[in-house]
C-alpha cells in the first residue's frame, strides 16, 4: 500500500539524523534499596554502559545455572563493575552469585544471594497475569529468563502482546511449572526502562525513541530467528495488506513457526473475512504446540474446531481441547482467550455457550474474563447497564494497573449521562496510565471542557498519552511544536503514528517537510514522494490538493499549473468541496490563465451552495485583496457575516480584521469588529495572527493601552517563531515576518489605529 511507501520515505529520512550517546559517570551508592536503585538508574544510568554488562555475561559463559570459573577469576572486577552499573539486574546479580560460589567464597555468595533475592522479590511483587496489570520491569530479556529459572520453571514459549510499543512493549513468557504442572504467563517489559536510560539520543524525549528501541530488540531477535520477533514482524507486514488473502499470506509462515499472534490473527482474518481455503494449514500450524501441551495454542486450536476454520466444525473436540488447556492454565486462562476471540469476531450478544464459559471462568477467579465481557457490553451497547458489583469489579486495583478499568467506567458513565462520575473515572484512568483516557482528559484540560482550563497540565497529560501510543495526542504535541517553530520536534512527535501507517499523521509530517522546515535531508523531495504515493495509490484527496499547491508555487518541482489543475479537477468533479474551493480560487487568481474569473466563480459557487465555509472565507479574501474595489470589500463583509453562522471560529478572525482595519469608512465598524473577536476563542490561547487582530480592534475603538499590550504579546510570539525558522537559502533574503507586527505596535503606542492600505 502507498501508506507504507510514504511512511518508509519519512522514516528513512528521519533516520539520517543519526543517534548519539554520552557516557554517564558512576555514582557512589549507599545502603541498597531496590526501589531507590531503580529510580536512580532511570534518572542517571547510561544505556550503553548498562548493556555492556549483559555482553560481559555472554563473554563469561553465563547460562542460567552455570558460568565459566576461569572467566570469574579473570573478569571478576569487570563483573563487580557491571553489578554497580546495573544493581537491579537479575541476570548480572545472579552471575555474581554463581562466580562467588565457583570461587568458593561462601560469605560473598550469601551476601550476593541476599541482594539478588531483594531484586527478584521486587520484580515478583509486580507479577500479575491480569492483562490490565503493568508488566514486570526488567533491564534486559536475560533478566526475565533468569527470574523464571530461579522460580524453578522453564520457558515453554514466548510472545509479544502487541505488534508495536506504546509506553511499554510487553513480552510474555509462558513458563512451565513442573511442580504444579501448570503454565504461568508472566509479562515483562524492557522498552520503558531502556527509554528512561536513553537520554542523549536524537529521539530522546519523544515516543519514537520507544519505537527505535523496540525495533533494535526485534532486529537482534530476528537475526537469531527467535519466534516471538518473527511473529511480530508478520503481524506488522500483514497490517499493510489490503485483502484477507494478503494478510493470511504474511501470517502463515510465522504461525507455522509457532507465532502466537500470527496464529490468532489468522483465525480472526478467516472468521471476519473468509475466502476459499483461508484456513488451510492453520490446524497443522497449531498442532505441534498443542501436542506439546502449550495452553494458548490449544485454546486457539479449540476455537478453530468450534468455528470450523481450516477444519470441519467439531464442538466435541473443541470442548475437549479447552478442558485440557485449562488443566494447564490456572483459573480457566484458556477459556478467557477463547472467549476473547469470540467477542472480537462477533457483533451479536454472547451465545448461551459463550455465557456458560464466561460463568465458569468467573467462578474459577479469572480476572480477565469479566473485564472482557464488560468491555464488550459497554462499547457495543447504546445504553449499557452495570450492576453495583460490576462497577466495583472495574474499580478494583487489579483492573487498574494501567487504568483500563477506570477507562471503561468513564465510557459507561458517559453513556449513562452521569457526567460527574464520568469525569472522575476518566481522571482516575489518566492518572493510572490509560493512554486513551490521558488523551481525552488532556483535551478537556486544554479546552476547559467541564473542568478548569489548564494548558500546562493539558500539555503534560497529552505528552503522556502520546508516549502511550495515542495518535490524537501525538498530533497535538506536534501542533504545539509547530506553534513554536520547532519543526523537527513536530516530526518526531508524529513518527510513531507514521510508523503505524496513519494517513493524517503522514500528511502532517509531509506538511512540515514540504516547506523545508525540519532540517531533515531531502525533506521537500520526501514530501513530494509521500503526496504522490498517497494520491496515486490510496486516493487521498488532500494529497492531490497539496501536490497542486506545490505545482503552482514550484516547490520541489518545476511550476506546472496544468498538472495542478488536473489534480484539483479529479476531486472537484466528484463533489469534493475543498477541491472545488481551491480550484475556484486558483482560477480567480489567474494561476490557470488570465481569463479564469468565470470558471473560478463557477467552482466557488458550487462549494458555497454546499455551505462550505472555506469557500466563503477564500472568496471574501480574494474580493478584499485581489478585486479591491469598494463594492468587492462590502461583498466580502457580507460573505463573512453569512459564514459566521456556518463556523464562527473559521471566519471570525477575517471578519474582525476587515471590520477594524478596512480603509473604507462605510465598511469599517470597530465596535462590531471588537464584538466579533469574542467569537475567536480563548484570548490566552491565541497565536500571533489572532492577537494581532484583537489588538487592531482595540486600537480602532480607541483602547490603545490594551492594543499595545496584546500587540507586544503577538510580536514576542512572532520573534520566537522567527528565531526557529530555517536559514534563508544561499543568496536569498532572510524572512522578516515581524516587521508589520512591530510597525503596528509603534502605531498603537503613538495612539494611532491601524488602517490597512495594502496587504
Amino acid at each position: 500500500m502507498a501508506v507504507r511507501d510514504g511512511m518508509a520515505a519519512v522514516l528513512a529520512v528521519a533516520a539520517l539524523l543519526g543517534s548519539t550517546t554520552t557516557t554517564g559517570q558512576d555514582k557512589s551508592q549507599g545502603a541498597f534499596d531496590v526501589a531507590t536503585a531503580w529510580e536512580k538508574m532511570r534518572a542517571e544510568a547510561n544505556l550503553e554502559r548498562v548493556y555492556s554488562g549483559y555482553e560481559l555475561l555472554s563473554e563469561m559463559g553465563y547460562a542460567l545455572d552455570s558460568i565459566d570459573v576461569e572467566a570469574c577469576r579473570k573478569r571478576g572486577g569487570d563483573l563487580s563493575k557491571a553489578v554497580r552499573t546495573a544493581p537491579v539486574s537479575i541476570a548480572i546479580r545472579h552471575a555474581a552469585v554463581l562466580c562467588a560460589e565457583a570461587m568458593g567464597d561462601a560469605d560473598a555468595a550469601a551476601a550476593e544471594a541476599e541482594l539478588l533475592d531483594q531484586v527478584s522479590r521486587e520484580a515478583l511483587a509486580q507479577a500479575d497475569e491480569g492483562k490490565s496489570a503493568k508488566p514486570i520491569r526488567v533491564l534486559a530479556f536475560q533478566d526475565a529468563y533468569t527470574l523464571v529459572h530461579r522460580l524453578g520453571m522453564q520457558t515453554a514459549y514466548q510472545y509479544y502482546r502487541d505488534e508495536r510499543p506504546a509506553r511499554h512493549f510487553p513480552f510474555v513468557v509462558a513458563a512451565w511449572d513442573p511442580e504444579d504442572e501448570v503454565e504461568r504467563h508472566m509479562a515483562f517489559d524492557v522498552v520503558d526502562s531502556a527509554y528512561a536510560m536513553s537520554r542523549d539520543d536524537t529521539h530522546s524525549g519523544f515516543p519514537y525513541q520507544r519505537d527505535v528501541l523496540a525495533d533494535a530488540f526485534l532486529k537482534g531477535q530476528l537475526e537469531s530467528d527467535q519466534v516471538l520477533a518473527i511473529d511480530v514482524q508478520a503481524i506488522r507486514d500483514a497490517g499493510f495488506q489490503p485483502s484477507a488473502e494478503g494478510k493470511v499470506a504474511k501470517l502463515r509462515p510465522a504461525a507455522e513457526a509457532g507465532g502466537i499472534l500470527s496464529a490468532r490473527a489468522w483465525l480472526v482474518a478467516c472468521e471476519s473475512s473468509p475466502f476459499e481455503k483461508c484456513g488451510d494449514g492453520l490446524v497443522d500450524a497449531l498442532l505441534p504446540q498443542a501436542e506439546k501441551r502449550d495452553a494458548l495454542p490449544m485454546a486457539l486450536l479449540a476455537y478453530a474446531y468450534a468455528q470450523g476454520i481450516g477444519i470441519d466444525r467439531n464442538q466435541t473436540a473443541a470442548d475437549a481441547l479447552l478442558v485440557a488447556a485449562n488443566r494447564i492454565w490456572p483459573r480457566e486462562g484458556a477459556t478467557s482467550e477463547y472467549v476473547s476471540l469470540w467477542l472480537a469476531g462477533h457483533e451479536e450478544p454472547p451465545s448461551p455457550g459463550i455465557n456458560a464459559l464466561v460463568e465458569r471462568a468467573m467462578v474459577a477467579g479469572n480476572v480477565n474474563i469479566r473485564s472482557e465481557v464488560l468491555r464488550n457490553r459497554i462499547q457495543r451497547t447504546e445504553k449499557p447497564v452495570l450492576s453495583g458489583e460490576e462497577i466495583a469489579h472495574l474499580s478494583r486495583q487489579d483492573q487498574n494497573g494501567l487504568g483500563a478499568g477506570y477507562a471503561l467506567l468513564a465510557a459507561y458513565f458517559s453513556k449513562s449521562g452521569d457526567d460527574a462520575r464520568a469525569r472522575d473515572s476518566l481522571q482516575r484512568a489518566a492518572q493510572a496510565g490509560d493512554p486513551g483516557a490521558q488523551a481525552d482528559y488532556g483535551f478537556m484540560l486544554a479546552e476547559g471542557d467541564g473542568i478548569a482550563k489548564d494548558t500546562a497540565a493539558a500539555a503534560e497529560t497529552l505528552s503522556l498519552a502520546a508516549h502511550g501510543g495515542e495518535e490524537r495526542a501525538m498530533r497535538y504535541m506536534a501542533y504545539l511544536s509547530e506553534q513554536a517553530a520547532k519543526w523537527r520536534d513536530a516530526v518526531f512527535w508524529l513518527l510513531p503514528a507514521v510508523d503505524r501507517g496513519k494517513i493524517q499523521a503522514l500528511l502532517d509530517v509531509a506538511g512540515v517537510m514540504e516547506y523545508g522546515r525540519s532540517g531533515i535531508q531531502d525533506e521537500q523531495k520526501t514530501a513530494l514522494r509521500v503526496y504522490t504515493s498517497l494520491a496515486e495509490d490510496d486516493d487521498v484527496a488532500e494529497a492531490r490538493r497539496r501536490l497542486a499547491g506545490m505545482a503552482i508555487e514550484g516547490r520541489a518541482m518545476e511550476k506546472a499549473p496544468e498538472r495542478a489543475k488536473a489534480w484539483l479537477l479529479h476531486d472537484a468533479e466528484q463533489g469534493d468541496h475543498e477541491s472545488e474551493t481551491m480550484l475556484g480560487l486558483h482560477y480567480l487568481s489567474g494561476d490557470f490563465g488570465k481569463d479564469g474569473e468565470a470558471e473560478g466563480m463557477r467552482w466557488i459557487r458550487k462549494a458555497m451552495d454546499a455551505r462550505h465555509v472555506e469557500a466563503y472565507a477564500g472568496y471574501a479574501s480574494w474580493l478584499t485583496y485581489s478585486k479591491k474595489t469598494p463594492e468587492a470589500r462590502k461583498h466580502a463583509i457580507e460573505l463573512l457575516t453569512q459564514a459566521m453562522d456556518l463556523d464562527a471560529e473559521v471566519v471570525a478572525n477575517n471578519l474582525a480584521w476587515a471590520l477594524c482595519t478596512s480603509p473604507q469608512d462605510d465598511v469599517r465598524d470597530a465596535a462590531r469588529g471588537l464584538e466579533v473577536t469574542t467569537k475567536m476563542g480563548d484570548l490566552e490561547a491565541m497565536g500571533a495572527p489572532e492577537l494581532d487582530t484583537v489588538a487592531a480592534c482595540h486600537a480602532a475603538t480607541g483602547d490603545f493601552a490594551r492594543a499595545g499590550e496584546l500587540q507586544a504579546r503577538a510580536l514576542e510570539q512572532v520573534r520566537k517563531f522567527q528565531a526557529n525558522l530555517p536559514a534563508a537559502p544561499e543568496g536569498g533574503d532572510p524572512v522578516a515576518i515581524d516587521e508589520g507586527y512591530a510597525a503596528r505596535l509603534a502605531l498603537y503606542r503613538s495612539q494611532k489605529a491601524y488602517i490597512e492600505t495594502d496587504r
